[in-house]
């Protein structure tokens, strides 16, 4: 079943450090998130790595081909990820620097 939330015409809107307040704590689950997610990324990298070289040692280059093709899929991954990342202590760090300079000059 389909519910619609009305918001409340008569509530005034969130003040900049309520929103802040909210948002801060969901991006830093955010980032442990994606911290998790890089870790796991760089253990199937290592595996990959080895299964690769395994098949490179027995002359099996197919097998190579296609391990080593994962690999490169999987390291893109962890690029993205880790900017990923970087951009989320960004953000974070801006809207904290914001919630500061917002209690300052209140």
């Amino acid at each position: 079943m389909w519910w619609i939330t009305i918001k409340n015409p008569f509530r005034p809107p969130p003040t900049l450090e309520e929103v802040i307040f909210e948002a801060v704590p969901k991006l830093k689950i955010q980032r442990f998130k994606l911290e998790k997610v890089i870790v796991r990324l760089r253990e199937r990298d290592a595996t990959l790595f080895k299964t690769c070289a395994k098949a490179v040692e027995n002359k099996n280059k197919e097998r190579a081909t296609i391990f080593a093709n994962e690999l490169a899929e999987v390291r893109k991954l962890i690029k993205i990820i880790s900017q990923t990342q970087i951009l989320t202590e960004r953000i974070i760090l801006r809207l904290e620097t914001l919630k500061e300079l917002n209690a300052a000059f209140a």
